[in-house]
């Protein structure tokens, strides 16, 4: 038999693959153990989180409604930050509104007829999200109204970069705690 015999550079090829697969399942493997220590510590630190989250919602809620009931104290500045804690009033995003449906669908269809598939869902409502990024003027053609926001109450932590990490890591590590529960 004539054997083809196998180039140089696919012998260094497969080489070097074999090398990736193995770094690949080490990489793998130590990965797996975190994650195993990561589960371990949350269902062991989760009775005391969910009362630590259900204290700190309690206190916000108690926070924002105080906010709210003096909202003359933040006429200037809006906003003030105690133990950081930013708290006040601020611009709420406007929002939207489609006066009448019905309406607004057939005048889409005949104002903007090549963008009815977008701006109309197959249920004859409008899709708000679409008409969200069209100009006010032809928002208005199509029967649609803009209200600005109005001042709301908010508290929120003034965050660090470090925080946002914390808090994603925290909101992942929950969330499978609670789809394992």
């Amino acid at each position: 038999m004539n054997a083809k015999a196998i180039p140089p550079e696919i012998t260094a090829i497969d080489l070097l693959a074999r090398q990736y697969a193995d770094a690949q399942t080490d990489l793998d493997t130590r990965t797996n153990v975190l994650k195993g220590v990561i589960e371990t510590a949350t269902r062991a630190a989760w009775p005391e989180l969910r009362k630590a989250t259900t204290r700190a919602a309690e206190r916000y809620d108690a926070l924002l409604a105080a906010v709210a009931d003096a909202k003359g104290a933040f006429d200037k500045p809006k906003t003030r930050l105690f133990h950081g804690i930013r708290v006040g009033y601020r611009k709420a995003q406007d929002k939207l509104v489609v006066l009448n449906q019905a309406n607004t669908c057939e005048l889409i269809k005949k104002h903007l007829p090549d963008q009815v598939g977008v701006l109309i869902a197959t249920d004859e409502r409008p899709v708000m999200d679409a008409l969200e990024q069209l100009d006010e003027a032809v928002q208005k053609r199509v029967g649609c109204k803009r209200v600005p926001g109005s001042d709301e109450p908010f508290a929120k932590l003034a965050e660090t970069d470090l925080d946002k990490v914390v808090a994603a890591l925290m909101k992942a590590a929950i969330a499978k705690a609670e789809a394992e529960a």
